[in-house]
């Protein structure tokens, strides 16, 4: 039997010790890599019914009321009246029903039907109501109007006006911020 010589056989057990020890050292690390790397992704959509576009020139619109004195509300408690509509069209054919809901800060009690002024004028607000059915009803914070969707449109006809929330109406600027979410029945 030949033996091998030191060399050699130094050579020899390198070459069986090397690769259980790479494999070994490369499972240790590579098992917690992998766990420092794990992440979970979520997935998320919706799924909806019928929708409809908002029209160009609704969006981010300002309705300017007419200028009125402040001594207008000595014997009034509104005025400055301005009719607008609101219209969405190319509705999906399974968009029937248009829900308009209105929010933004009220004014302090009991004028829960008027949005706050934000503006610099003291003792007044801004009142929204809707005059698609001639009932004029008031829109007030937190209320929604239902409209039906015809020929893949519906078109919201409402009004805004100065409304006096106080004893004495100050002079100033108006400003009430109304925000408008769209939904589809």
């Amino acid at each position: 039997m030949t033996s091998l010589s030191t060399p050699a056989r130094n050579c020899f057990l390198m070459q069986i010790a090397f690769p259980s020890l790479a494999a070994s050292l490369l499972a240790v690390f590579s098992h917690k890599a992998l766990a420092e790397n794990t992440t979970t992704v979520t997935i998320k959509g919706i799924v909806e019914g019928g929708t409809c576009d908002i029209s160009v020139g609704d969006r981010d619109r300002t309705v300017e009321l007419a200028t009125l004195p402040s001594s207008h509300f000595n014997s009034n408690v509104s005025g400055g009246d301005k009719d607008f509509f609101i219209t969405v069209d190319n509705c999906d054919d399974d968009a029937l029903i248009a829900r308009f809901a209105f929010s933004g800060s009220a004014a302090d009690p009991p004028f829960h039907e008027v949005f706050r002024n934000l503006g610099d004028a003291k003792g007044v607000g801004v009142r929204i109501y809707f005059k698609g059915d001639g009932s004029d009803s008031v829109i007030y914070p937190g209320r929604h109007i239902d409209w039906w969707v015809t020929n893949h449109q519906s078109r919201l006809h409402v009004a805004a006006q100065y409304y006096k929330v106080g004893n004495n109406v100050v002079a100033g600027s108006v400003i009430a911020p109304i925000q408008l979410d769209m939904s589809y029945l």
